[in-house]
């Protein structure tokens, strides 16, 4: 039996177990649900797209998806910083024991980058907008105006969360945009100047896909998010009002942008299967070794600082 069909068959076993005890709140299915899902999930995915092309993520590009669940944890931490100061989400019924709890974190930060991207390439390679035909757009944006912008809104988020929240979902990709564009590293720019659409879409579709299955996974869950946003709260569909969906899609392009911008220090090799050519030839271990000290910091103080000021409610279990 091959690898891509044990990954189909286990994750459908994970999934189907999981989601019968969550759903007689057997613990650790209950509480921990989500995690459940979102790794049976990613398996089964992944085994889909190897079966099709013979090739994925997973299988064949074994050392970035490693990679990607260190700086998907990593990044969400980050995230989980900003919400100290926009407070629009909160932590419930989370393990009251800390290293259950932090170790949860962890494993469920880590699997934000690979839903999306996975999602993407399933998109992609099963073909679902190829008839979009290109059309390149003329209009082009100053960089360096791009570049300050960017970073002027993003701070003005943060001083002014309250009205601006939503430009947290945006306003950083014009900052990772502008290095993107200046290193020669994969862009969304890149992609609309030369018409390519379609892969704007399959981004965009993949985070709003991933978007409906964050909130109905955390609705089942036993352990789980609400959110506490100044307006736009209805209608809702599971805990998230139906408007902030389209965060979701901007979020996706958020993500595909840092992810490029950091693989310039990787020598631009990305998540995708055509963009295993090096576009330079740095010496990749300080890298690793400066992206692994920097995670470990944030996580470190976001540790803390979630435990304080996000998690509302503990249980025993």
């Amino acid at each position: 039996m091959t690898l891509n069909i044990i990954f189909i068959i286990v994750s459908l076993l994970i999934y189907t177990t999981s989601s019968l005890l969550s759903s007689f709140e057997v613990n650790p299915f209950y509480r921990l649900y989500y995690i459940f899902a979102w790794y049976s999930y990613i398996l089964f995915v992944d085994g889909v797209i190897y079966t099709i092309k013979q090739n994925s993520l997973i299988i064949s590009r074994t050392k970035e998806f490693i990679y990607m669940l260190f700086l998907s944890s990593g990044l969400w931490f980050l995230f989980e910083i900003f919400n100290i100061s926009l407070k629009n989400w909160s932590y419930i019924m989370l393990p009251y024991d800390s290293k259950l709890r932090h170790f949860g974190y962890v494993i469920s930060y880590a699997t934000v980058l690979p839903a999306i991207f996975e999602t993407t390439e399933l998109i992609n390679t099963l073909g679902i907008f190829r008839k979009i035909p290109k059309r390149k757009i003329s209009i082009k944006m100053n960089e360096n105006k791009m570049l300050w912008i960017g970073i002027f809104l993003s701070a003005l988020t943060l001083i002014f969360p309250k009205y601006l929240f939503p430009l947290i979902w945006a306003a950083p990709t014009l900052i990772t945009e502008f290095f993107n564009l200046k290193l020669g590293t994969r862009s969304i720019l890149r992609e609309l100047y030369g018409g390519n659409i379609r892969k704007i879409i399959e981004i965009g579709s993949a985070g709003l896909i991933c978007g409906f299955l964050w909130e109905f996974f955390n609705f089942k869950a036993g352990a789980k998010w609400i959110y506490h946003l100044p307006y736009l709260n209805d209608p809702k569909l599971f805990e998230m009002p139906i408007v902030g969906y389209l965060g979701f899609v901007f979020f996706a392009l958020e993500c595909y942008s840092i992810y490029n911008a950091l693989s310039y220090f990787k020598n631009g090799i990305t998540w995708e299967e055509d963009a295993q050519i090096p576009i330079n030839q740095k010496n990749t271990i300080y890298f690793y070794t400066a992206i692994a000290i920097i995670i470990i910091i944030i996580v470190a103080i976001s540790i803390k600082l979630i435990d304080k000021y996000t998690v509302k409610s503990f249980t025993i279990f």
